[in-house]
């Protein structure tokens, strides 16, 4: 390696030359994976290092760096025998086992998902992972930082960690670089959390029910490329960290991921030509964060059964993010009960490879194909674009599509499907997106779109589709309206890029997250119990929807929803928690008539008080905790679950614990 870097000055035999484990050359047929591990036993052990770290996609890929490999060239799949190529990976790390047995190794992974790799790449990672290779799974890799990527950072995080090789699983932080130019606290990041906050809302649900957070922060590094030790940098970013730490996610996100890790590496294995389904679910999946989607919980398809059968309390508060089940089996039987017993799902992928008891739960078949330019048909409320008239169409390219729009419906008349998004191409009509609701399923709800890739590949590259071209991704965000989320997000024309925006559960708050990379745009909220109220900012209330000018980067906490017909500006404030003994003091003004939600933590859910306009109001309880309460003789107070409700108040309010 050292001669190919300096320049061939002068070839020679490998058998001539002397290794520190080949001290008379390298026999013939020597495997890379059998050379490489013996030499590192040997540099490691002289060195008296504790551990080696692979990184830039070592002993994963030969492209680490490109979303093309040898499986996947831009215009097939399956050029490869997946067999023999996984393989071959797989071999470099039974070699590892086999002559380095003691010796820990830690991964940075390729810039890539589970699914992307395991399809351009055949990169097993179900096998690397069971085979007690690996002490963690790799870390983030920072595109967010690189380039405002955080799609895919978030994607290939979660993916990685949907499964683990071990107990536990890393963040990692991106300072400074010692080999390049940049030191990304001040020349990518501009000195803003983003890339704290984003990563650090991640939360992974267990076969337990229960969220796991990372145990391990690592940084890159501490250094500069000069060698510099600038504390100035620790000063800053370390107080971020241990924020993001503190507010770590307790219970699932708005969304959860039921990412089928198991069941990819099986298509891999039984269906190569379908490795087109991964591909395009982790790309679509990585298009919807880039939008706005709030996707930060995972749950991979190995626990996903015995949470809905033994924890469902874990699932009652998120919707969840899957692909359309292609595999009969534990994860669709999970799936239809979940929603019958009254759990919500947002299904996306084709139809086309699955079962008939998938289709009957969509009301849909498929039929004829159609691919290319199309017009969009949207009964969905689009973000508005201030300054931009134009015209956009549609585009849906197979090969990274997992092929042609083929979806219609079973039975038009069915009074519990409500199509959202059709597809149109001439004469011809496809189904994009819906929602069912049968009465049946105990308030139980399903929705689908279809989804298709944001981009091409040119030059090798992905190179997302121009403005005037619909991002298919930004339809699965507005689809979360039939669930009574509406993120809209006010912005100049479509060239500005979306806000990146994750919501957290922790102590039985809500924490907003997220980043801005155009500042001019605006942001509206609007939840089921209300328009959110974020601490420490005002707001507009419009049409039940909370507007927030929010900045760069922003991490919100939020307690208190809001119903207030009659609009206008309201404010959530923190306030000396007075008297000596309480927790905390909230205090919301601009309250005309109106309904609030208040989720205090838990365990201080009994030692809530209330304030109207400065005076103390006395609470009445006709029933325990579980029973009515009544807020003077004018406002009523009951609580229901993990939250308290409030009716009609006016005036400024302080909720105090």
């Amino acid at each position: 390696m050292l001669h190919s870097l300096l320049g061939r000055r002068r070839q020679r035999d490998p058998h001539d030359l002397s290794y520190a484990a080949y001290p008379d050359g390298i026999p013939d047929n020597t495997p890379f994976g059998e050379f490489f591990w013996r030499q590192s036993r040997a540099f490691t052990s002289t060195l008296g290092f504790d551990y080696i770290w692979l990184s830039n996609g070592f002993g994963f890929s030969h492209f680490g760096w490109s979303a093309l490999g040898e499986n996947f060239d831009g215009r097939q799949f399956a050029r490869v025998d997946y067999g023999q190529v996984s393989a071959r990976i797989l071999d470099f790390w039974q070699h590892y086992r086999r002559e380095c047995p003691d010796l820990p190794v830690d991964v940075r992974g390729t810039n890539y998902s589970t699914g992307i790799d395991l399809a351009s790449d055949c990169v097993p990672l179900t096998d690397i992972y069971a085979g007690d290779f690996l002490r963690a799974p790799a870390p983030n890799y920072p595109s967010g930082a690189l380039n405002e990527d955080f799609g895919l950072e978030m994607v290939g995080y979660m993916t990685r960690i949907a499964r683990l090789p071990g107990d536990h699983f890393p963040f990692r932080y991106y300072p400074n670089d010692p080999w390049f130019w940049q030191n990304p606290w001040w020349d990518l990041y501009q000195r803003e959390p983003f890339d704290i906050y984003c990563p650090l809302s991640t939360g992974r649900l267990n076969g337990r029910g229960q969220i796991e957070n990372p145990q391990v922060v690592e940084f890159l590094t501490i250094d500069t490329e000069k060698g510099d030790l600038d504390e100035r940098c620790a000063l800053e970013v370390i107080p971020h960290i241990r924020r993001a730490i503190d507010d770590f996610p307790d219970r699932t996100g708005l969304l959860t991921w039921v990412y089928p890790f198991a069941e990819y590496h099986q298509l891999a294995a039984d269906r190569p030509e379908r490795l087109d389904l991964p591909y395009f679910g982790d790309w679509f999946a990585r298009s919807g964060i880039n939008a706005r989607l709030p996707l930060n919980t995972v749950l991979s398809t190995d626990d996903f059964p015995e949470v809905v059968a033994n924890h469902p309390e874990a699932l009652a508060d998120t919707i969840l993010f899957s692909p359309v089940p292609f595999l009969a089996g534990d994860w669709e039987e999970a799936l239809i009960q979940h929603i019958h017993s009254g759990g919500r799902a947002l299904l996306y992928g084709p139809l086309d490879p699955t079962s008939p008891i998938v289709r009957q739960l969509l009301n849909l078949e498929t039929g004829e194909g159609i691919e290319g330019e199309c017009s969009l048909h949207l009964d969905l409320e689009p973000d508005p674009l201030v300054r931009w008239q134009g015209n956009r169409t549609f585009k849906h390219e197979s090969i990274l599509s997992a092929g042609p729009v083929c979806e219609q419906l079973i039975d038009s008349a069915d009074p519990h499907t409500r199509v959202y998004a059709t597809l149109r191409q001439g004469a011809e009509e496809r189904i994009y997106a819906l929602t069912r609701c049968s009465p049946e399923w105990q308030g139980g709800a399903v929705s689908w779109i279809r989804g298709s890739s944001s981009f091409s590949f040119v030059d090798q590259r992905p190179r997302e589709y121009p403005a005037d071209v619909w991002n298919p991704a930004e339809l699965v965000r507005y689809l979360l309206t039939s669930f009574g989320y509406r993120f809209v997000q006010e912005r100049q024309h479509p060239g500005v890029k979306p806000v990146l925006n994750f919501v957290t559960r922790h102590r039985n708050g809500f924490l907003f997250s997220g980043f801005k990379a155009d500042t001019t745009a605006v942001l509206r909220y609007a939840f089921p119990q209300g328009a959110p109220l974020l601490v420490g900012a005002e707001t507009v209330i419009q049409d039940d929807a909370a507007t927030y000018f929010l900045d760069k980067s922003f991490h919100k906490e939020c307690r208190i929803f809001v119903h207030q017909s009659s609009g206008g500006v309201l404010s959530c404030k923190e306030k000396p928690p007075f008297p000596t003994g309480k927790e905390r003091k909230l205090q919301v003004s601009g309250l005309q008539d109106a309904d609030l939600v208040v989720y205090p933590p838990l365990e201080r859910m009994d030692e809530v008080s209330f304030e109207l306009d400065g005076q103390e109001v006395d609470i009445e309880v006709t029933g325990g905790s579980s029973g009515g309460q009544r807020l003077a003789a004018a406002h009523a107070i009951h609580r229901e679950g993990d939250c308290i409700h409030l009716r009609s108040v006016t005036g400024v309010l302080s909720v105090n614990w």
